[in-house]
């Protein structure tokens, strides 16, 4: 997903005392630098210390989500947080933080939306699913739960990855619940529990077909499923095709080495036409060097400190 992304999992679990929402947002390698800085803390720090600072961050993230049920907002109560923090590229951390979260419901069109890092390329997925005694008339999304709450992402190349913040549902009761409508509020439990409710057996249902087309992803994100992809997944290729995408390569590159930013090939072919000595070609080679490597530092530290307002994989940077 590339190593400014976020990617989102939504759960929707409706059930016949309300709500579970269990949400997920597994951060790459610069934004979980971004958090970890602004925690004041580093990747060895002490677990508790990490723990609770995760769970904090999930109470904020979660009145980033906007719910409503039949007009009325909604606000989800906490429940819990987990911290994972796993190894990205190069040896630097990721990190995905998972909250659960109730809020009260006894069905009606439910409406959700997230708006946490809305602009940030990455997988955005939302499942729905019904619980015993709920009959769900409608959903915008299904119960099939494509990444495993972001620890498996299918391995299918030629999959887009899905790009999904809003939901939408109806749903009602089957038997309403007039016993706990009856009971006085000390008989009402104060923590509900996710474990004690049974997770009914999923059916798997085929997800909306804007979900796995790259037409569905936004300008700017991960988008798989063109062309060039399908033609690489192929089992076969053809001595011809490859041949055709080597004189591709061939002329493709040729044509870049002659735009702008490529002139130290027309000065190594000068020096050479004059009859430079090693001392010019070191001056020259030190130069290039030199250049380059103070131009990357330049850009690894502006990208850290306007990653906030400006989306850097939405920007092209040639060199």
């Amino acid at each position: 997903m590339g190593n400014f992304s976020v990617s989102h999992y939504s759960r929707l679990h409706l059930a016949a005392r309300g709500v579970e929402l269990e949400y997920a947002l597994d951060l790459a390698e610069i934004p979980t630098f971004e958090l970890l800085r602004e925690w004041q803390l580093e990747r060895n720090s002490p677990r508790p210390e990490l723990e609770r600072r995760a769970a904090v961050q999930a109470r904020e993230w979660l009145r980033g989500l906007a719910i409503s049920a039949d007009g009325k907002r909604q606000i989800p109560a906490f429940i819990s947080s987990s911290l994972v923090i796993a190894d990205g590229a190069g040896g630097l951390p990721i990190l995905r933080i998972t909250t659960r979260a109730r809020f009260v419901s006894d069905g009606g069109k439910l409406r959700y939306e997230d708006h946490n890092f809305p602009d940030r390329a990455g997988w955005k997925e939302i499942v729905i699913e019904n619980g015993p005694g709920v009959i769900l008339s409608r959903a915008s999304q299904s119960n099939v739960d494509l990444s495993q709450a972001l620890t498996h992402y299918p391995p299918d190349p030629t999959l887009a990855p899905p790009q999904d913040l809003r939901a939408e549902a109806e749903w009602t009761l089957k038997t309403p619940l007039l016993a706990t409508r009856r009971q006085r509020p000390t008989d009402i439990p104060s923590r509900p529990v996710i474990a004690t409710i049974p997770q009914p057996k999923r059916t798997p249902v085929a997800p909306a077909p804007a979900t796995l087309t790259a037409q569905a992803a936004p300008l700017g994100t991960v988008a798989r499923g063109d062309f060039l992809s399908k033609l690489l997944h192929r089992s076969e290729l053809t001595p011809w095709m490859m041949l055709v995408a080597i004189a591709c390569a061939f002329v493709l590159g040729a044509g870049h080495a002659l735009t702008p930013g490529h002139g130290k090939t027309i000065v190594a072919a000068y020096l050479v036409g004059s009859r430079g000595t090693l001392k010019h070609a070191a001056f020259l080679g030190a130069a290039v060097t030199f250049t380059h490597t103070i131009t990357v530092f330049a850009l690894g530290i502006a990208t850290l400190f306007l990653f906030r307002f400006i989306v850097p994989e939405k920007i092209t940077v040639g060199s």
